[in-house]
């Protein structure tokens, strides 16, 4: 957070966490930021990352009065000179720079519930998820039994196709550039059409597909600029802890952010990132 104080010290900066983590709000505080402390408790791939989101917004429009918001992660960091690209960001005039993807039809064409398992020793989950597998094989898209890729949390998703209402779809990383407009737009929908966040709830990890789609079928300017830099293994569902290889192709990519950042990270890495940015 510093790091982005100092190469935009104009910008304000809200930093969003949860009432259950160990963060100490004066030495945010102290460091410059807006704090929002939120009661939303999130879980990967569900609903709950969407109120988180539109609760930064709604807090952002309160608290900072601001002309673009720009969301990124905890584990984000500028490899930019972020004053320079704030102002190319205005001059470009989009409403939305989102980093777009092509959905995947099972996620949307499916309406898809969470289920919270037991706990299960890795040999026993493994034999779970295979079993799981045959089940939806067997099923010839009657029936999805998906387990969550954040072991921890020990959910599964369960599919059904989906009957009745269908919706265009457009999926977008969560990190992006938004105006001041595309947040009105969107907290307006949010507030208003309540049968629009029931379709977006039933999709499979809502947070890619509501922004993005509420956006496109609202009017408003929508233009492909990833906001963040990241390097995913293959097959893998979180992105490698970033390393002086990683900042080259960031770099060359030209994301103003880049992640994950480790917590501990390499002085090498971290000056790497510092001397992207140029300043």
């Amino acid at each position: 957070m510093r790091r982005i104080r100092h190469l935009s010290p104009e910008a304000a900066v809200l930093v969003r966490y949860s009432s259950a983590a160990a963060l100490d709000r004066a030495v945010l505080e102290e460091a410059g930021a807006a704090v929002l402390v939120s009661d939303i408790a999130t879980w990967w791939g569900d609903w709950s990352l969407v109120d988180a989101e539109l609760e930064c917004y709604e807090t952002a429009l309160r608290l900072v009065d601001p002309d673009h918001v720009v969301l990124v992660s905890g584990q984000d960091y500028p490899i930019t000179d972020l004053r320079a690209w704030e102002q190319q960001v205005a001059q470009r005039g989009a409403d939305a720079m989102l980093a777009l993807h092509d959905p995947d039809p099972v996620t949307v064409d499916n309406r898809w519930r969470i289920v919270r398992g037991p706990a299960l020793p890795g040999p026993v989950h493994r034999a779970a998820v295979a079993v799981a597998w045959r089940i939806t094989l067997a099923a010839r898209g009657r029936l999805y039994l998906n387990d969550s890729p954040k072991r921890a949390d020990h959910r599964w998703w369960i599919g059904v196709p989906r009957r009745g209402e269908r919706r265009p779809v457009r999926k977008a990383s969560q990190w992006k550039v938004l105006s001041r407009h595309a947040v009105e737009v969107l907290l307006q929908h949010y507030r208003q059409d309540p049968q629009e966040r029931a379709f977006f709830a039933s999709c499979k990890v809502p947070d890619e597909l509501y922004v993005a789609s509420t956006l496109t079928a609202a009017g408003v300017d929508v233009v492909a600029a990833p906001t963040t830099f990241a390097h995913f293994p293959e097959d893998g569902s979180s992105p490698e802890y970033l390393t002086r290889e990683h900042v080259r192709e960031a770099v060359a990519a030209g994301s103003p952010f880049a992640r994950k950042l480790h917590p501990d990270a390499d002085p090498e890495v971290l000056a790497a990132l510092d001397a992207a940015a140029g300043r």
